[in-house]
């Protein structure tokens, strides 16, 4: 008995083109993520089970939209289109949109005299987060990495080797990249210790974007990860989170571990009970679709309500309604995020004649 336990263990493996199929669904559980975590943050809820609460909820969160991000460029750079139109794709599906949603948030801060000329510029454009530390890093991070994406997939992933050396070959070539960028990061950090601090969460994506690719090479290449590997990433991730408190480094590892497991866990369990879950599947998947608008949308929405409140009724103690605010920010961006879609695809689509 214990040898057919262990033989059929041995068989056990999770093929990683389920990222693929359920990339959609990913996508919705993270930006549910985000919006959860801000909750938290923002309503300031503390104790045992915020923290509890802030550890589940953080299974794929913004670490895990940039390790799909790498994943789905991989697949995009697959079919060799030149480099300037792959890059005007990922400007009209990431950069437009989100542009198109903050010009009006933008003007609003820059004629209340919140913003000058420069800065509503740099704020339209997301990348006042390399300036100052603020606004939407997630969105100029995602542009620096599709500019250099084409780069990194001719240096690593379009190897020109025998079938039988090609997965030794691009393992060796993402392992020296990954060891390569840690050190850069790293004399970076001693280099620029306070500007390094400050712009902290883009740099540490930078790693994460590249293992997103390594996994999406290893989907179209119809490799699958054994029972071995996924105990091997569960004790990793258990020895470097209790330690995790000593080093920088151990919990970014960590984390980076823990949102690669909870990317392969989500991924069986919907293709394995895919019947029994249609429900949550699907609305998964309905949040996926629009995440990029959510995301923004409710950054946006949240801070404007916030600021509209102490022009227009400076006496309001915000922290009276604050449950309130939260409710009515998070609401009103997911209702109105398939219509602001649709409008920002009209708006790209006109730009383009």
């Amino acid at each position: 008995m214990s040898f057919a336990f262990v033989r059929n263990i041995n068989k056990f493996t999770i093929d990683v083109s389920l990222i693929s199929k359920y990339r959609s669904l990913l996508m919705g559980v993270g930006v549910i993520n985000v919006l959860i975590l801000h909750t938290i943050n923002w309503l300031e809820l503390t104790g045992l089970f915020a923290k509890l609460l802030e550890f589940l909820n953080k299974m794929v969160f913004t670490h895990g939209f940039i390790l799909l991000s790498g994943f789905g460029i991989l697949y995009s750079l697959r079919k060799k289109s030149s480099y300037w139109a792959f890059l005007r794709k990922r400007i009209e599906r990431v950069w437009l949109p989100f542009v198109i949603m903050d010009i009006p948030f933008a003007l609003f801060y820059f004629f209340i005299g919140d913003y000058t000329f420069y800065e509503m510029l740099l704020d339209i454009s997301s990348f006042d987060y390399f300036f100052y530390g603020k606004g939407m890093w997630y969105i100029s991070t995602t542009m620096i990495l599709y500019f250099i994406s084409p780069f990194i997939y001719k240096v690593i992933f379009s190897a020109h080797v025998q079938k039988a050396f090609l997965v030794r070959s691009v393992l060796f070539r993402f392992v020296c990249a990954l060891i390569i960028l840690s050190v850069v990061l790293m004399i970076m950090s001693k280099l620029l210790p306070n500007y390094f601090t400050l712009t902290y969460t883009a740099w540490e994506m930078f790693p994460i974007y590249l293992i997103g690719m390594y996994i999406g090479w290893m989907s179209i290449e119809g490799k699958k990860i054994s029972i071995y590997i996924i105990i091997l990433l569960v004790l990793f991730f258990l020895s470097t989170y209790f330690f995790k408190s000593y080093s920088t480094l151990l919990e970014w590892v960590s984390t980076v571990d823990y949102r690669v497991l909870s990317i392969l866990l989500i991924s069986l369990i919907s293709n394995t009970l895919n019947k029994q879950i249609k429900f949550l599947i699907t609305f998964f998947e309905y949040l996926g679709k629009y995440s990029l608008e959510i995301y923004v949308l409710h950054l946006l929405v949240y801070f404007f309500v916030r600021r509209l409140l102490v022009l227009l009724a400076p006496n309001t103690d915000f922290n009276v309604n604050k449950l309130i605010i939260v409710a009515f920010v998070l609401c009103i961006s997911i209702i109105i995020a398939p219509r602001v879609q649709k409008i920002n695809c009209t708006i790209i689509e006109r730009l383009k004649y």
